[in-house]
């Protein structure tokens, strides 16, 4: 796959909205957005009020020319406030920062950043406009559950560094696992007798 790039789109649409699932790989160049460009603007430009979720596979892309990496901004400028979600998924922090970077351009919608296609479209799939006000709230803050979690995952690692200098960080983080697998089975069983009900 030695010097090949490109984007590849998938899309559906019912009514108003519109689901993208884009794929880019390689190193993007101007004639990449040349060709799928046109396609995007005459797709969006057909519907009224487009709202617009897109899972973007960037697990094989490499970054972009300079002519094409304004070629990018353009378009999301232009095109922003009919976007509703993105899902970026990919494996490097310089994709995280590129998603944190866009948060900043899109301020009608929201951009996410995965580590698997799977939780991408689990997330790029919730309808926020029919959650309940509880839902809303959770999934509001599901960033910061998350990090609050591998936080707490990483300062139980640090704890078990300093009382047991030699222990193997592999074993330790797998019995972890263990260990909160089983006390979110707990927690599971607590939530249907009950007990949180009146927290």
């Amino acid at each position: 796959m030695e010097n090949m790039h490109g984007i590849s789109l998938g899309m559906n649409s019912i009514g108003n909205k519109i689901f993208l699932e884009m794929r880019v790989y390689g190193k993007l160049t101007h004639e990449d957005y040349q060709t799928i460009v046109p396609m995007l603007d005459n797709m969006i430009n057909s519907i009224e009020d487009p709202q617009i979720n897109v899972l973007i596979d960037a697990r094989l892309f490499e970054g972009w020319e300079l002519k094409a990496a304004w070629d990018d901004f353009k378009f999301g400028i232009k095109n922003l406030l009919k976007f509703n979600k993105i899902a970026v998924v990919g494996n490097s922090s310089l994709k995280k920062f590129l998603v944190k970077l866009a948060n900043w351009f899109m301020p009608s919608g929201e951009i996410k950043y995965f580590e698997t296609i799977n939780d991408a479209y689990e997330w790029i799939s919730i309808d926020e406009k029919n959650l309940n006000p509880t839902e809303k709230e959770i999934y509001k803050n599901l960033d910061e559950i998350e990090e609050e979690l591998i936080e707490l995952f990483k300062n139980r690692l640090k704890i078990i560094d300093t009382d047991v200098p030699e222990a193997n960080d592999q074993e330790a983080s797998e019995i972890l696992i263990k260990i909160y697998k089983n006390t979110l089975e707990k927690i599971k069983q607590d939530v249907k007798e009950g007990r949180f009900k009146n927290y």
